[in-house]
């Protein structure tokens, strides 16, 4: 009987703790994306904090900021793309003509490089947005430079996100 309980017990808390990580979609549906071949994509660095730094601190310590966020986003295009398994396939990057706008909000990049934000995606004339995501998180690898690193938990998130279109 004890060994019963425990087992409900630690059952009930493995969902809690899964569901607790999953991103949660709070308006609207990823098949926005459906037909779509590019997405325009902002990372919002505004707000947020890297190592409990500020995000001009970061950008003063890590050489080639402009160029490492390019790279991070083709490894977000290359996580999504790969869960999604061509249904969706889509570039995302610096395409302002595109229909949709995807606005990563970084909240924070703690010192493993793991990221936490929201996600918004924008129609890109109207700016309304038409999808909201909480707990956009990724999570980084275990070895590596901190554009490396960070590039790992992009591309994590693209690989959620691209789980998550196929529903």
């Amino acid at each position: 009987m004890k060994t019963r309980k425990y087992f409900i017990i630690l059952l009930c808390a493995f969902v809690w703790c899964s569901s607790s990580f999953a991103q949660v979609i709070t308006k609207g549906s990823l098949s926005v994306l459906k037909d779509q071949k590019q997405v325009n994509m902002i990372c919002d660095f505004e707000n947020c904090t890297v190592d409990k730094h500020s995000i001009d601190y970061a950008r003063n310590v890590h050489d080639n900021w402009d160029k490492g966020v390019e790279e991070i986003i083709v490894r977000f295009t290359e996580g999504y793309n790969d869960k999604a398994n061509g249904k969706y396939f889509c570039k995302f990057g610096e395409y302002p003509e595109a229909e949709y706008t995807l606005v990563y909000h970084l909240i924070d990049i703690d010192d493993d490089q793991d990221t936490k934000g929201t996600i918004d995606i924008l129609n890109t004339k109207s700016q309304e947005v038409v999808v909201h995501i909480d707990k956009a998180n990724g999570s980084a690898g275990t070895f590596g430079s901190f554009f490396n690193l960070l590039g790992d938990a992009f591309e994590n998130l693209g690989k959620k996100l691209g789980k998550l279109s196929k529903k």
